[in-house]
């Protein structure tokens, strides 16, 4: 088994699949009802220690004096102290409370620590959320190998690409809408390459309002404009029937329109089932969003007398999974060679981290423990500690920080 779940401040979600040959199924938070929307929400009685959450705190928030914490999505990012019944309360803790209650939903299912993998999916993906993430894993008592981040547009993906293929033959249009305005995403398959490379092309429009079918219509003209669109998805909230007729008589137009409950827990559910069970459907697509990296990382280096390449970062993954760590020896010269190699194949090219701060000595003689992560998308950070070599030469302590920026041809 394995579970997705759709963090935001508002609305969360869960899904959960046990085989291949099944779809992602929504947990409700009332047993038997279909209560898939659960509120991003803890609530506290008053002198002790004791917490309700989702819908329930909300009512007895309202009707019952207990004291509400909402917003703990964006708490939790900003490492946000908040101050509940005078008591101060680390707002990562509370998201994490309110995580391992909606995880208690599968019980009926089974165990969530039994499970083959979680996937948390979040808006955009940043240096806050990997924060966060890492957080999250040290203390979900749950392995944190298992536990996966993707972005909203990642999890769409996910979830388009084990529809029906007739649905994504052309590209597929995807639609949120909220309070907060409308975002998009315009999903494109280019059969060309292998494999298929897969991007997304987002929009957003925080001002727009279906109560203006106008201006909606023509942000949905200008993000489709020049494609065709086999499929539409809508998420959200009243976009249907009885609120937005005439934006829904535009999209049904020679396209099928679904809407999309529960989609981003269903994609991340997937993504989760993706990264432990590759199958043919996975090699023969590659998803090239905006947080993945588009190029591949390694080096040149001597094995006895023949020079190999070591791979260090392959393109396709998510800027914020990379963490590397690998002892190496250094040769005469006192520099790193990066090779980065785009998908595309061109421009090839190194990227050199001097290493002139660290000790002459002689050839492989030199041990050194070398670091990479990724800041964003663009951005490789790269570290360099002198390890020494055993007794006969001390490490001088000398650690090198270099910051690489890929260029979009990267």
């Amino acid at each position: 088994m394995v579970l997705g779940i759709d963090l935001n401040d508002r609305i969360s979600q869960i899904s959960y699949m046990e085989n291949s040959n099944e779809a992602p199924i929504p947990l409700s938070a009332v047993a038997g009802g279909e209560a898939y929307e659960i509120p991003t929400a803890l609530g506290k009685l008053p002198g002790v220690n004791s917490w309700v959450w989702g819908e329930d705190a909300k009512k007895k928030a309202e009707n019952e004096g207990v004291l509400l914490a909402d917003n703990l999505c964006t708490h939790a990012l900003n490492c946000d102290t908040v101050t509940i019944d005078g008591e101060e309360f680390d707002s990562r803790e509370l998201l994490l409370l309110f995580l391992k209650k909606i995880l208690s939903l599968t019980s009926m299912t089974g165990s969530w620590q039994a499970a083959d993998g979680i996937a948390l999916c979040m808006d955009k993906p940043d240096e806050r959320s990997v924060g966060l993430m890492d957080f999250i894993r040290e203390r979900l008592e749950y392995p944190a190998e298992k536990v996966i981040l993707v972005s909203r547009m990642e999890s769409f993906y996910e979830y388009i690409l084990h529809q029906k293929e007739e649905l994504w033959q052309h590209d597929v249009f995807l639609l949120d809408y909220s309070d907060y305005g409308v975002k998009s995403g315009l999903l494109s398959v280019d059969r060309r390459t292998r494999p298929a490379a897969c991007r997304i092309a987002e929009g957003a429009d925080p001002m727009i309002s279906i109560s203006d079918e106008r201006d909606f219509i023509k942000y949905c003209e200008a993000q489709m404009e020049g494609r065709i669109v086999t499929s539409v998805y809508l998420v959200g909230d009243n976009l249907d029937e009885s609120n937005a007729k005439g934006i829904l008589r535009y999209l049904c137009m020679k396209r099928r329109v679904f809407q999309g409950r529960n989609l981003y827990s269903k994609g991340a559910c997937l993504a989760a089932w993706d990264r432990s069970n590759e199958s043919e459907l996975t090699k023969a697509f590659l998803f090239l969003g905006d947080d993945k990296l588009k190029s591949n990382i390694g080096l040149r280096v001597m094995k006895g007398r023949e020079e190999t390449y070591e791979s260090l970062v392959n393109a396709g993954v998510n800027w914020y999974d990379v963490k590397v760590s690998r002892e190496l020896y250094l040769g005469r010269e006192r520099e790193l060679r990066l090779l980065l190699t785009p998908l595309t194949g061109k421009n090839e090219h190194y990227a050199v981290v001097r290493l002139a701060d660290i000790p002459g000595r002689e050839e492989h003689t030199t041990r050194v423990r070398l670091s990479l992560k990724m800041t964003d998308a663009e951005s490789l950070c790269v570290f360099v500690e002198d390890l020494g070599f055993g007794e006969i030469f001390p490490s001088s302590g000398v650690k090198v920080t270099d910051n690489i920026l890929l260029r979009s041809e990267d």
